[in-house]
């Protein structure tokens, strides 16, 4: 209702072109009124719906838009309409189908689509439902498409899509966790109760009496780090785990550790080097001495496990007011398409590590964890056959300022 029909408009009543105040046809001029009102009220519904409206006739020549679908096409509210259907869809959609879709719903079957529509100008691509009728529009034939974006519901979905995925990933990963762990428990207890029946037969010589009490040591300790490492899981998937800060020297629990690890380092024929980055004054900090050992007993755990030769390299460094330690090794290392899968939780790299190396895989879940309760991150550069470099950040928090 522009300039056009007011003009129109005035002819029709008998008024003049400058002159509302009087018609030569009172009852006419009273029933275009009612219309232009009913029409604005029209206009007022169309435009406050959610959803965008678009009128087209059956060659998809566009005549009408209604202001939700200007905005959806990132038209501004005096844009001429002189656009088609097939300008604003996406090339992904099969154009093709629009004629069939068109023939279906002429013959009184309404359709509803997804489809992809394309903005104006941006080129950007938003899928929606397009719900299409048929009627007549001003003595036309036309189709009305009632468009409504379907961006946040793809979203969800592709979130749902990914969630159930993952649930799935992680019930499989269970379900071999806990066969795995059936092994690992069965191992040390087999040990334990066939050691045990041994150590009382009677002419058992003093020596193997010792080999064996040794073995049934070493299966017990095996067995006690596989049960805390599952109450530590358990602490952590509950949120139930915490930090406990407390003045902690560095360089003595690095120290310690080198210690331990020597005599293992010296059985196997490997070397095992021990660096230091701060004074021992400036290695005393706040944190959680009891999370560190456990996070570096992991990490050198498995260094010494997976390598047969060479050496084992361990010591940290002050770095952007955080103290990266690291534990380098000439293992067999890993590919890079695992290296982000290997601290997750029941997870180890790969199938051939588990036959043949053993263990719950929940060593690195558990560092990580306690490494995010300290404030850093952990990560790892490794290439298959040439060792791996396991790196974690704390942050420095010195006991003594400088």
């Amino acid at each position: 209702m522009g300039e056009s029909w007011k003009n129109d408009r005035n002819k029709i009543v008998g008024l003049g072109e400058n002159s509302f105040r009087k018609s030569y046809y009172p009852e006419l001029q009273s029933k275009i009124e009612e219309l232009e009102a009913s029409r604005k009220n029209l206009d007022a519904i169309i435009n406050s719906t959610s959803d965008g409206i678009i009128i087209h006739d059956i060659s998809g020549q566009i005549l009408y838009l209604n202001q939700p679908a200007k905005t959806l096409l990132n038209l501004k509210e005096h844009d001429s309409c002189d656009l088609t259907v097939m300008d604003i869809s996406s090339s992904k959609n099969n154009i093709g189908n629009l004629s069939g879709i068109w023939n279906t719903v002429r013959s009184s079957m309404p359709q509803t689509i997804e489809w992809i529509i394309k903005q104006n100008s941006t080129n950007k691509e938003l899928p929606v439902q397009v719900s299409i009728n048929n009627t007549m529009w001003n003595g036309l034939y036309v189709f009305v498409a009632v468009i409504r974006d379907f961006t946040m519901r793809k979203e969800y979905e592709e979130r749902l899509l990914e969630a159930k995925e993952k649930a799935e990933e992680s019930d499989q990963l269970k379900t071999a966790f806990l066969q795995n762990l059936s092994h690992e428990i069965r191992t040390p207890m087999n040990s334990i109760i066939g050691f045990s029946n041994l150590v009382n037969t009677p002419d058992l010589t003093p020596e193997k009496r010792e080999k064996y009490t040794s073995i049934i040591i070493n299966s017990t300790e095996q067995l006690l780090s596989i049960v805390n490492n599952i109450l530590t899981i358990s602490t952590l998937e509950t949120k139930q785990e915490q930090a406990n800060i407390q003045p902690t020297n560095i360089n003595l629990v690095m120290s310690e550790l080198h210690t331990n690890y020597k005599e293992l380092a010296l059985s196997r024929n490997l070397s095992v080097k021990l660096n230091q980055g701060l004074s021992d004054l400036e290695s005393i900090i706040f944190t959680d001495k009891t999370k560190i050992v456990q996070i570096l007993t992991n990490l050198l755990d498995n260094a010494f496990k997976f390598t047969h030769e060479g050496s084992i390299e361990f010591g940290y460094r002050l770095h952007d007011e955080n103290l990266l330690f690291y534990v380098v090794d000439t293992g067999i290392g890993m590919p890079k398409e695992l290296q982000s899968k290997i601290f997750e939780r029941f997870v180890q790299a790969n199938k051939f590590i588990q036959e043949n190396y053993g263990g719950a895989g929940l060593g690195l879940a558990i560092s990580k964890e306690f490494i995010g309760l300290l404030g850093g991150k952990i990560w790892v550069e490794s290439d298959f056959g040439k060792g791996s470099k396991f790196y974690f950040t704390i942050k420095y928090l010195p006991v003594t300022k400088p």
